[in-house]
């Protein structure tokens, strides 16, 4: 069915997929003039219009004559959008884009031009080329030759407007693992303590210095994260392993870890409410988390290359056991995280408070991702029972699973570093997985 909209003049209201009806009615038009619309009715009545529409001969016609135009006509509401690539290539090197519509193939690329010598690549297209689609998946090869590493670029085609006509990709090539090192101990004087950031680039961000990362994840518990040298026990989640593994699979873009290293204060920092059968617990979680929003975040903005303040960002907030617990706290009572990752999470703290006063007393936002798991052995079954309790409440409250909510049972896993580095996989494709980017302002391309 092909829906015409006109204005009160009888004129076709301008469509960004205006192009793709030309096809359509050029059909129409062979099978509306195939018979006449009208005949004139003679003395005997015997003749009458061949169908029972109310529509009057005359607007018939007009029908016919609207259709001829649309076919005949070139798409005048077709848009230009622009494919932006920034990389150091060198001055023989040329960019060439690949991908799955819009003119573009998987077989073989499309040159980018570099403008003025530097490190823009770009390419105009236009959504005539894109027929009904509404993503345009592609990629970036050197010299048409080599592909860029990690998941494949997602166009939201039906995005592009008047102030938006632009599409970015800074990629890399010759990067297979990433780096984690320390930045800086952050004074917080409101904790009245210091702490190190240990932050993990992703392959790539040394080779591209004009990459920036809408993709960040603030994780608790900084030194069990990465060296197996600083964890607890001696061993480490080994998070590098999983983002690496992913990134060569294709099934992640990258991302950029902070992870805040713990205090001597641990239990306070990552608990919002006193559990009587701890003493010595001041809870001083929305401290900890103010810290976070008040000076972990403007020092990652400041110093690393991430872009949070996109529409497209994703900031995220993991962590297990207590870390788990102040995730799923900071990721309901607070607006900074579109991303929360609770990992055999302590939701047995303070008699189920979570579960039991928190939850029921405000509703989850339905914009943010929830991933929660736990393993299944060792002592009370590593929070099972209570990880499954919350994940009924959160789709009692409306999150659905596959979609803004996501839960794993790892069987036969335990509640540390070794289990749950091996399944970081799990809240990284739930949470992180690749969606199509919305155009962007030319201005902002720019940047």
């Amino acid at each position: 069915t092909v829906h015409l909209v006109l204005d009160r003049r009888g004129h076709p209201r301008r469509s960004p997929h205006l192009a793709m009806l030309q096809p359509a009615c050029a059909a129409l038009l062979s099978v509306a003039t195939e018979k006449p619309l009208c005949y004139r009715e003679n003395t005997d009545n015997n003749l009458a219009l061949p169908h029972s529409s109310a529509l009057s001969c005359r607007m018939k016609m007009h029908i016919l004559a609207l259709l001829a135009l649309l076919a005949s006509a070139p798409c005048a509401s077709a848009r230009h959008f622009t494919l932006v690539v920034d990389y150091p290539a060198g001055a023989s090197d040329t960019l060439f884009a690949r991908g799955s519509g819009c003119g573009l193939s998987w077989t073989s690329g499309r040159a980018l031009q570099r403008a003025d010598g530097g490190h823009r690549f770009t390419v105009t297209m236009d959504t005539s080329s894109c027929g009904a689609a509404e993503t345009l998946e592609w990629k970036v090869t050197l010299n048409d030759q080599q592909w860029s590493g990690g998941a494949n670029y997602r166009a939201n085609i039906s995005s592009i407007n008047a102030d938006a006509s632009s599409f970015r990709a800074a990629p890399f090539f010759h990067s297979a693992t990433g780096s984690y090192r320390i930045l800086s101990s952050l004074y917080s004087s409101k904790l009245q303590n210091s702490r190190d950031i240990i932050v993990y680039f992703p392959p790539g961000y040394d080779e591209n210095p004009y990459a920036s990362y809408r993709d960040v994840v603030i994780m608790h518990d900084g030194e069990n994260l990465f060296n197996d040298s600083t964890s607890f026990g001696g061993l480490s989640w080994r998070c590098q392993d999983a983002v690496e593994e992913l990134i060569g699979e294709n099934a992640l873009h990258g991302l950029v870890i902070v992870g805040l290293y713990n205090t001597a204060d641990r239990m306070d920092e990552y608990t919002y409410v006193r559990d009587a059968n701890y003493t010595q617990n001041y809870p001083k979680g929305d401290i900890y988390l103010d810290f976070i929003e008040d000076t972990v975040l403007p020092y990652v903005k400041r110093t690393l290359r991430v872009d949070l303040d996109s529409p497209d960002a994703r900031l995220g907030i993991i962590g297990s056991s207590l870390g788990g617990l102040i995730s799923c706290y900071a990721g309901y009572t607070r607006n900074t995280y579109s991303r929360v990752g609770c990992m055999s999470s302590s939701f047995w703290w303070a008699e189920e408070n979570f579960l039991n006063k928190l939850m029921p007393s405000r509703s989850p936002r339905q914009s943010v991702s929830f991933y929660l798991d736990s393993g299944s052995a060792g002592p009370g079954e590593d929070d099972m029972v209570q990880t499954e309790d919350v994940r009924n409440k959160l789709e009692a409250d409306g999150l659905v699973l596959g979609a803004n909510l996501f839960y794993y049972l790892d069987h036969g896993g335990e509640h540390n570093e070794y289990y749950w580095g091996r399944r970081f996989h799990e809240p990284l494709t739930a949470l992180y997985a690749p969606v199509s980017a919305r155009a962007e302002p030319a201005a902002r391309a720019r940047k």
